[in-house]
């Protein structure tokens, strides 16, 4: 049975100019979420942006999982692990959050606001 309430799906991928380290990440990301429960959708897609040191990048490995707030606490503890990690996070409606680390702690309410707004205008300004 299915809740009534099913949280919007997130995009995360991490950014890191080293698409091997990027990689080994996502992986590693998915396997905590996946450790908790959280099903995820391993996907490649084109870069969201023209960033010049991305060294012609073609495409980008993604995590595609439900928003709810496990997900988010698995997020935030696996970048407490990696504090020199960046990860972007893209909801559905286009919102996209950028968060890495050394700031996840003093960010927690904005992340956990962004991971799980239902409507966009929530989290504008943060």
């Amino acid at each position: 049975m299915s809740s009534p309430h099913t949280p919007a799906p997130l995009t995360v991928s991490v950014l890191d100019h080293d698409p091997l380290r990027e990689a080994r990440d996502l992986r590693s990301l998915r396997e905590a979420l996946q450790g908790e429960g959280v099903g995820t959708d391993l996907r490649r897609t084109a870069p969201a942006s023209a960033d010049p040191d991305a060294k012609g990048a073609s495409e980008v490995l993604s995590l595609v999982f439900g928003g709810g707030s496990l997900a988010v606490a698995v997020l935030q503890t696996w970048l407490a692990r990696v504090p020199a990690r960046r990860l972007r996070i893209e909801r559905a409606d286009g919102g996209v959050l950028e968060i890495d680390g050394r700031t996840q702690r003093e960010d927690a309410e904005v992340v956990r606001a962004f991971c799980s707004a239902d409507n966009p205008r929530q989290v504008e300004g943060e």
